[in-house]
């Protein structure tokens, strides 16, 4: 395949397969290919990456929302119960109309 031209350096002949030009031109090809195939996979693993990143933050934040209507609820439902016992309180007392309370 290679042989010396008398000055020590390396000469190419004629005698090289073209099987071997063929294999080797599939061969870059498939690895162009296949770099390129990798770099759109990676793009789209970096979006969706993305987008989860984007929704855990959204996850995050309306659980700290929901925690805070949850303590709001709390404390409207003790103001509820002591309203409640403040009401059947009065209603359990004796009324006196203000016409007998000033006959009186």
């Amino acid at each position: 395949m290679a042989e010396g031209n008398g000055n020590g350096g390396w000469s190419l002949d004629r005698h090289i397969p073209v099987a071997l030009l063929l294999a080797i031109g599939i061969q870059t090809a498939g690895g162009f290919w296949w770099a390129a195939t990798v770099t759109a996979d990676m793009k789209a693993l970096e979006y969706r990456i993305g987008k989860l990143e984007t929704n855990t933050a959204l996850t995050i934040a309306q659980g700290n929302q929901l925690a805070a209507v949850d303590a709001k609820m709390s404390a409207m439902q003790d103001s509820f119960k002591e309203l409640k016992s403040l009401v059947m309180g009065a209603m359990a007392s004796p009324i006196i109309p203000l016409q007998e309370k000033n006959r009186r």
